[in-house]
């Protein structure tokens, strides 16, 4: 629907908060319909699975349940989730200690616009991400 298909969450593996615990070459993960999902319809990625990575451009990003960004927001990522939660999702603060600055895994990001509703019903934005 964005000239890429589905939903998009920043790459995050368990206990993920610093610069160093994310790989060479992490991004934004662009959801492959070719990965198998579970029984909810979800797709995740599984430990030697193929990702494709936005490291530089635009991108729709999934946003935590009730977020609302606006241009000039500050940009984070959710790394521990429970619940309905889910790691990965952007939003525009810490929620305690559950999410950490988009710069604690190198890269720079901004909202360059408001939230809208993507064809599936979820909450994204746009975002710019480079490394940084």
């Amino acid at each position: 629907s964005y000239g890429v298909s589905g939903t998009y969450t920043a790459i995050a593996f368990d206990g993920a908060t610093t610069a160093n615990a994310i790989p060479n070459g992490g991004g934004v993960a662009l959801q492959s319909h070719a990965i198998e999902q579970d029984e909810n319809g979800v797709t995740k990625y599984r430990t030697g699975s193929t990702v494709s990575a936005m490291q530089t451009g635009k991108v729709f990003v999934l946003l935590d349940s009730g977020v609302t960004v606006s241009v000039g927001d500050p940009v984070w990522v959710r790394h521990n989730a429970t619940g309905t939660e889910v790691a990965g999702a952007f939003r525009t603060g810490a929620d305690g200690t559950d999410a950490v600055p988009l710069s604690a895994f190198g890269f720079k990001g901004s909202w360059l616009s408001g939230n809208v509703t993507d064809m599936d019903g979820n909450n994204v934005a746009p975002l710019y991400i480079t490394r940084g």
